[in-house]
């Protein structure tokens, strides 16, 4: 399999389970990439091997946040009490234990991942990486800083491990479907 058809494939194959997760679906516009009520969600995916930080669009950071408050979540509402917008970043590490380049173009990606966790963080805390006396194009976010800024509670769940801060809208969300 190409590279580029492996990346499109596997990151659909995490956010479809993601989606299912939070309750949530997949966006199809382009943009943001899961969402459902008042919750939306972007997801950054690695292999594990790979390396151990994922670069961020600051253009993400910034554009996504003001479309989605402008895409008429808080007009639809007009003149009733508005649940607030929550937007979080899924950072997602995994392994995957076979080789990409002798996969099928049909065959299934979901037995060959392990060791799948998805880290949900607050858009503000990475919109708070943002200096705005840096003209960076992105941003550059790792494992250990999302493991020692939050207290995560961890959440099971078939085929991966989900943490959420505790608290949060995301982890009861978890808890819901448990």
């Amino acid at each position: 399999m190409l590279p580029r058809s492996f990346t499109t494939r596997i990151e659909r194959h995490h956010k479809l389970w993601l989606c299912d997760a939070l309750h949530l679906k997949p966006s199809t516009n382009g943009g943001i990439d899961m969402a459902g009520g008042n919750v939306r969600g972007e997801l950054k995916a690695k292999l594990r091997k790979a390396s151990q930080s994922f670069s961020v669009a600051t253009y993400q950071v910034n554009d996504f946040e003001k479309a989605n408050r402008e895409m008429g979540f808080m007009g639809r509402n007009v003149g009733k009490q508005c649940e607030e917008l929550v937007l979080f970043f899924a950072f997602l590490y995994y392994d995957f234990n076979y080789s990409i380049d002798k996969l099928h173009d049909d065959e299934e990606l979901g037995q060959y991942i392990n060791n799948r966790e998805a880290w949900l963080v607050p858009w503000e805390w990475v919109k708070g990486k943002l200096r705005p006396e840096e003209d960076r194009k992105y941003l550059c976010v790792t494992s250990n800083e999302i493991k020692r800024s939050f207290n995560f509670a961890f959440h099971p769940r078939p085929g991966g491990l989900i943490y959420a801060s505790q608290d949060s809208v995301l982890e009861r969300r978890l808890f819901a479907s448990s």
